[in-house]
Parts: C-alpha cells; sequence; structure tokens
C-alpha cells in the first residue's frame, strides 16, 4: 500500500496522471484536489504557467519543436537578463500563434501569466524529441513503482 500521507503531500504538489486500483487513470491537478490556499485559492506560479502554456498550444508535438528551437538558440550558462528570457517568450508565442496552434479559450491573460511567471532557464535542459521504445517506458515505470512502494 502507498504510504498515504506521502501521497497526500506529493498530491498537492504535482500534477500527474494516477491509476486507480480498478485500472482506469485519473489526472491529478493539484488546484482541484485540495485548496491551494484556503483564504486567496491561489494556485502556484508553475501551475498558471502550465495552464497558459497548453492553452496556448505549447504541448502540441509542433508546439514542442518551436519551444526547442526557439529556447534551444539561447544558451543558458552565465548571468543572464529578464529581457533575454522576455524576447525569447514573445518570439515562441508568435510561432505558436503563427502555427495556428493556440485554443479557442486562450486569452490575453495567458499571455500575461506566461511573461510574468516563466523564469530563466536555470541550467541548460535537453529538449531535442527522443525516441525510447515503450517497453523501455514501462520497465522504468515499474522500476519506479517498485521504488517508492517497495
Amino acid at each position: 500500500m502507498p504510504n498515504s500521507r506521502l501521497y497526500d503531500r506529493e498530491a498537492r504538489l504535482y500534477a500527474d496522471l494516477t491509476r486507480n486500483h480498478d485500472g482506469s487513470f485519473e489526472w491529478n491537478d493539484p488546484a482541484q484536489r485540495f485548496s491551494i490556499d484556503p483564504i486567496w485559492n491561489l494556485q502556484p506560479a508553475v501551475l498558471q504557467v502550465v495552464r497558459a502554456l497548453q492553452k496556448l498550444g505549447a504541448f502540441d508535438a509542433s508546439g514542442l519543436e518551436i519551444i526547442h528551437r526557439t529556447w534551444a538558440a539561447k544558451p543558458f550558462t552565465g548571468p543572464e537578463h529578464a529581457m533575454e528570457s522576455d524576447a525569447l517568450i514573445k518570439q515562441t508565442i508568435g510561432d505558436l500563434i503563427e502555427a495556428k496552434l493556440v485554443s479557442q479559450d486562450a486569452v490575453q491573460e495567458d499571455v500575461a501569466t506566461v511573461y510574468s511567471y516563466w523564469q530563466i532557464p536555470m541550467y541548460a535542459i535537453e529538449t531535442k524529441l527522443q525516441e525510447v521504445a515503450l517497453k523501455d517506458l514501462q520497465a522504468a515505470q515499474q522500476a519506479e513503482l517498485h521504488a517508492q512502494y517497495f
């Protein structure tokens, strides 16, 4: 059995796809599962950014390619300025719009959220598409589950 205290703590912090005891899947959204702040009901900035980027089409395969192409062109290896990040955000959003990936329910507030909270990368990450066999992903998933619960 999973540790319920650990699960509840992590469910408040992370968005994740979970499998129920009957084998069905459920999307865990921290803001919907628990009140983040009981007084103001504020959502973590990272959750706001992810939701805004999703509406702007960033998580479509073409959107991910746009992000890779745009952000990989500028290595963040030393002291950087927010103006550099803002320029890349502007280019990313413009390219997503040009590619017609933005959803119908996107609003100007989503653009403002991305500008306000999408932080400058703290270290270089590889964003290039990687081909991975399904069996390798399933093996990694099983190993992670085993490490967590046994």
